[in-house]
């Protein structure tokens, strides 16, 4: 009876994932995520040349595509420009454009793109779709998956962390094109799974060692960066679990050869060796200590940018209302903050290695890119990393004794509260993503639609299932903590009642 609840509440968990993230799908026209234009030629020449589809331009590292890729164009910039603008653009017809926007040169990762490559379709807009819904299911499954193979005190760790971190930026990249899709979801998993391996026997750990080995795959598929995350992620699940026994070496191969495939990757991407070049083709802004200074001081707004506040979505420039990064990240300071509690050196150890890794990483790019915080480092380049870091601090150490190693439990009403503030800033960032390309000066968005698809549901009726969908997938998150949490405690206080007895 209990397997088939359990199979039953992950259906229900994963659909109300999928349709949380489907509504995003829906929310924004063909060409709306960052650099969509570049994705777009990347993923019609993912397989090389194909008449019709990417054909040899006249010198590298052009392409010629179908005009219908720069769709984007249209209206970035414009906000007063719905996407009205993309319907003429969409209409199929055999002409090719050249384009150098595309990844001929090894920029980013082959295999996304070669993946992707077979949704491909003379329809932009339908390939565009498939392509979003797919990076949805993939999340919701992959989170679901994961979720039932952890152990018991390790799923707050995986779900909290990511819940606390997606809205609203992760909410629109994971279902969208962009690679940044692939890289959020890997990381979201990736660290859970691989502490679950290093804690777990028999079928379990086979399982949560294919979904480390999985997640890896795709973050080495994304994106350059994704790739020195995933090792940093790795080694910080390794510290956290450290024993001096052989039986952890043993355990401790598979993590291993994924940091070490990971330093390949992050080796052998171009979007690596370009950033630790510097990206900027200008003179520096200032000496060299003024822009350390600088930065420092502003760094925190590329944190706060993956919240909502001051980087818009889309191309930067879909803003949110201050209600959606104020409560964001009150639940997620408010969750860090509450793990802030001393858990050894192992935790402190990882911990300060993943929040090293966040503030090194954006220093170097902008420093050797002589440029201030707002340039070249985007909000979405360290998101992956920001819910590794809320996982690293909610997670358990195997400094504790037995009974403690649950990592740091929230209170039924933190949990509550934050599932509440999360699901409002989620509906309310929908809602003005929609509202941007929909009908700007409207806030009842069925009222004067003038852009939306051609088929499927009318944006309002979007809007109720993208938010209801997300409540849900919280709802049962929340109630699965809040279970979990006063379990745990109960065997606490059996433990420590025992030990007690026993003196």
């Amino acid at each position: 009876m209990n397997s088939a609840r359990s199979v039953l509440w992950g259906i229900v968990s994963a659909l109300a994932i999928f349709l949380s993230l489907g509504a995003w799908s829906l929310a924004s026209p063909v060409g709306s995520s960052p650099d969509d234009n570049f994705h777009l030629a990347s993923i019609w020449c993912g397989q090389g040349e194909r008449e019709g589809l990417c054909e040899k331009g006249d010198k590298e590292p052009w392409r010629l595509v179908p005009h219908e890729l720069s769709i984007g164009l249209c209206y970035v910039a414009q906000p007063r420009t719905t996407g009205k603008c993309t319907e003429e653009h969409l209409v199929v017809t055999d002409d090719m454009v050249p384009t150098k926007n595309v990844n001929s040169k090894g920029l980013y990762p082959p295999g996304y793109y070669w993946i992707y490559s077979f949704f491909v379709t003379p329809n932009v807009a339908v390939t565009t779709l498939a392509i979003r819904l797919t990076n949805a299911a993939l999340f919701a499954i992959l989170m679901v998956a994961t979720w039932f193979a952890l152990p018991r005190r390790l799923r707050p760790v995986l779900g909290w962390s990511s819940a606390v971190t997606v809205v609203p930026l992760g909410m629109f990249l994971i279902a969208s094109i962009n690679p940044s899709s692939w890289a959020i979801t890997s990381l979201a998993v990736l660290f859970p799974s691989v502490l679950g391996f290093l804690h777990t026997t028999g079928k379990r750990r086979i399982v949560l060692g294919a979904m480390s080995a999985v997640a890896a795959l795709m973050a080495f598929s994304s994106r350059g960066d994704a790739a020195t995350y995933a090792a940093v992620s790795v080694l910080a699940a390794l510290v956290l679990s450290f024993r001096p026994e052989r039986s952890f070496l043993t355990r401790a191969i598979l993590p291993a050869v994924i940091v070490i495939a990971a330093g390949v990757a992050t080796v052998s991407a171009g979007q690596v060796g370009s950033a630790l070049g510097g990206l900027s083709t200008t003179e520096p802004v200032g000496s060299l200590s003024m822009l350390v200074v600088q930065n420092l001081l502003n760094l925190p707004s590329l944190i706060a940018g993956a919240f909502g506040q001051t980087w818009g979505l889309g191309w930067l420039e879909t803003m949110m209302p201050p209600v959606v990064w104020a409560f964001v990240i009150f639940v997620t300071a408010g969750t860090v903050f509450a793990a802030l509690r001393w858990q050894g050196w192992r935790k402190a150890l990882a911990l300060a290695g993943v929040g090293a890794t966040l503030i090194v990483v954006p220093m170097y790019i902008l420093v050797s890119s002589g440029v201030l915080v707002g340039s070249q480092v985007q909000p979405r380049y360290l998101l992956p990393l920001l819910t590794v870091f809320v996982a690293v601090a909610l997670a358990p150490s195997q400094d504790l004794a037995p009974s403690a190693r649950v990592g740091q439990r929230l209170s039924a009403m933190q949990t509550i509260v934050g599932g509440v503030l999360l699901v409002t800033a989620n509906a309310v960032a929908l809602l003005f993503t929609m509202r941007r390309y929909v009908a700007p000066d409207y806030l009842y968005l069925d009222s004067h639609i003038d852009w939306w698809w051609a088929a499927g549901p009318s944006p309002m009726t979007t809007l109720v299932i993208g938010a209801l969908s997300f409540c849900a997938a919280l709802a049962v998150l929340v109630s699965s903590c809040i279970r979990i949490s006063a379990r745990m405690q109960e065997d606490d206080d059996q433990s420590r009642y025992a030990a007690s007895a026993s003196v």
